[in-house]
């Protein structure tokens, strides 16, 4: 990978579209550290020429690439009002992006040791997972296009999921993306799941990278979380909920969309 690479700048100017337009965040390529500044004033400086491209990228699936998360919050709040329980969005919310043990935490730590968790995920997941392997799962706007833009430039790409191997399987063959995913690190194949950094510390040892260049995108804050903690510079795209105070501390890049990575990866919005 190193002998095919550019040299790289020490600072490399990228576009975040949630900042005001008068600034940009700026991203250090030797040290991976982000920070926002005044772009330099001079005649010819350009938002298009942007960040180098990365050593790789390691993407987050549900809610990212495919649509999902809003079917399987749909699906939780009908089962809770079956069982008597009204649902929680902001307790949903910290499952956004953890395992199933996480998931269980969250949910008894902020419904009550009386919330019947055993049986409202068995009905939960059985109508969820009936719905994802039978259809395809609408795939987010501009997915297949950063997709085929790293494959395209020859960018080392992996995919670091909380769903389990099966399931993440069907759900890309259905989309149409299994084939950009040789390497994939799932739920079932690590023992401590986002916001612990271990799925994409796992996705880089298999990528045969250190952290340092490597980008990693996600929607959720416990995404962002385990990506930061293994080093990587992320670049989030919120789904069903907004970053946190806390999240946004950290200074990364927040996005609207997945058309916005093309940006980030110096790709202009007129070949999308």
């Amino acid at each position: 990978m190193a002998a095919r690479r550019a040299s790289r700048r020490p600072v490399d100017w990228i576009l975040t579209t949630r900042l005001p337009t008068s600034r940009v965040a700026a991203f250090c390529s030797t040290c991976s550290t982000i920070w926002f500044a005044t772009p330099p004033d001079s005649p010819g400086f350009s938002l298009m020429e942007l960040i180098a491209p990365p050593r790789a990228v390691v993407f987050d699936m549900d809610g990212l690439l495919l649509d999902s998360e809003r079917i399987c919050m749909e699906i939780f709040a009908d089962v809770c009002t079956q069982h008597g329980f009204a649902f929680d969005r902001g307790v949903y919310a910290r499952c956004i992006g953890t395992n199933r043990e996480g998931t269980r935490r969250v949910l008894l730590e902020g419904y009550g040791a009386e919330f019947p968790y055993e049986v409202i995920e068995h009905d939960w997941m059985r109508r969820y997972e009936a719905r994802v392997l039978a259809e395809p799962v609408p795939v987010k706007a501009g997915a297949l296009a950063v997709l085929e833009c790293l494959d395209e430039r020859k960018i080392d790409i992996a995919l670091a999921t909380s769903t389990y191997a099966p399931i993440a399987a069907r759900k890309l063959e259905l989309a149409g993306l299994d084939g950009y995913f040789e390497i994939r690190v799932t739920g079932d194949q690590v023992s401590r799941g986002k916001p612990d950094p271990e799925p994409y510390l796992e996705a880089l040892r298999r990528l045969g990278h250190a952290a340092d260049g490597c980008w990693a995108l996600e929607d959720s804050d416990n995404g962002v979380k385990a990506a930061h903690g293994a080093g990587m510079m992320v670049v989030q795209v919120p789904d069903l909920i907004e970053p946190s105070a806390e999240v946004r501390a950290l200074g990364h890049p927040v996005v609207d969309s997945l058309l916005d990575v093309l940006a980030l990866l110096g790709e202009h919005k007129s070949k999308c």
